[in-house]
């Protein structure tokens, strides 16, 4: 893997294969794995998440942001869930486009998705 480049996070630049760590771990990948994939020790990856440094302050700022982003999907699929409640205790119509773009929106977010994220710790 070609450990020469470098990508940007959110306050500090990293590496493009520790963006690449970043990513994975946030996705639940564990760190032995991460470990074996860019070829560095597991003890070297522990010591990056536990210190201050550039990947550590990167990998918070995109569980951050991600938790941010979490909390506004819950909140479209919580509007969601109420605009089709509306329409059930009204007797209306579901062919309102409104309705139709709620259906939409509960089918696309699964709560499950957004959860994951935002209560993951590595």
């Amino acid at each position: 893997m070609d450990k020469s480049n470098t990508s940007t996070g959110s306050e500090c630049k990293l590496l493009t294969w520790q963006q690449q760590a970043v990513d994975w771990l946030l996705l639940g990948f564990s760190q032995e794995v991460i470990a074996a994939e860019l070829g560095i020790g597991r003890e070297t990856l522990d010591s990056w998440c536990k210190d201050k440094s550039s990947f550590a302050i990167a990998l918070e700022s995109r569980r951050q942001e991600l938790r941010i982003e979490a909390l506004s999907m819950e909140n479209l699929f919580g509007q969601s869930i109420n605009r089709v409640e509306r329409e059930l205790n009204d007797n209306g119509s579901f062919e309102k486009e409104d309705v139709k773009v709620a259906f939409d929106i509960i089918k696309l977010l699964s709560p499950y998705k957004y959860l994951r994220i935002s209560e993951q710790s590595v």
